[in-house]
């Protein structure tokens, strides 16, 4: 979690739909990713949190497509952070997952695209 807890995004996450759940907490991650924050490190780690979240979420219900964006969302993270040689893990294990969605970097701002 960031250090500057006001800046703490809470992400609803609900037992009963798991799929909405990772959604939620890949756009927060998302929208993170792409904020123009001073703190851009502590963005970047929040994001990073949601998206591990999420991933969790999706190994527990068996859900690969959804696997596959959160990788693809932990490697956006880790290459915003400089940590390339993690990042590309993760864009192959997205890939591997059959993540049919891809992120594009647009007028400088990440923007998933499935």
């Amino acid at each position: 979690m960031s250090e500057n807890a006001e800046m703490s995004v809470s992400p609803e996450v609900s037992t009963s739909d798991p799929e909405a759940s990772i959604s939620s907490l890949l756009s927060k991650a998302v929208a993170l990713i792409n904020s123009h924050s001073t703190l851009r490190r502590a963005s970047l780690l929040e994001a990073l949190e949601f998206a591990d979240k999420a991933l969790n979420i999706a190994v527990g219900e068996g859900r690969a497509d959804l696997e596959g964006r959160a990788h693809l969302v932990r490697g956006h993270c880790l290459r915003g952070m400089g940590f390339w040689s993690a990042a590309s893990k993760c864009y192959e294990k997205a890939a591997r997952c059959g993540c049919g969605c891809t992120g594009v970097v647009i007028d400088g701002r990440l923007v998933e695209k499935e």
